[in-house]
């Protein structure tokens, strides 16, 4: 059994958790500047791979370690509001992402239009939003 990590650890994860998000992300986002490559399909994986998976452990991680170990903190009361709105951000997120992962599994990749792309970059801009707002968060205990 993990023994449990300090309220600067279960921070300090959860930036290094969002720096790799963003790198993956930023590199999703040179996928979407001019004609996809022949490779779309790996792309369309990995993406896939990236809304179901590495997004839900990340968010699930944040509910179950960091934002209990933010309330059980001295500003636990005064931080409530903010980890509630966050909690709900959390429900919008994975809401559209299984909604993505959906449009991905049926998309044909040759007649795949432009809509998906829209909706996975808006995708990505919501969720770096939401990262930014935690990271503020996250500085104020630090």
């Amino acid at each position: 059994m993990n023994s449990p990590l300090n309220p600067s650890q279960v921070l300090q994860t959860a930036k290094a958790d969002h720096e790799i998000l963003s790198k993956a992300i930023k590199n999703f986002r040179r996928v979407f500047v001019g004609d996809r490559p022949p490779d779309a399909a790996q792309h369309f994986a990995a993406i896939q791979h990236l809304l179901t998976q590495k997004i839900v452990e990340h968010l699930t991680d944040e509910e179950t370690r960091v934002f209990p170990t933010l309330l059980a903190s001295t500003r636990g009361s005064t931080v409530a509001p903010v980890v509630a709105e966050l909690v709900q951000e959390h429900i919008q997120l994975l809401a559209e992402a299984q909604r993505l992962s959906g449009l991905l599994q049926q998309q044909s990749l040759p007649q795949s239009t432009g809509k998906l792309w829209t909706a996975l970059l808006d995708y990505f801009t919501v969720f770096e939003k939401h990262v930014i707002k935690e990271d503020l968060l996250f500085k104020s205990f630090s």
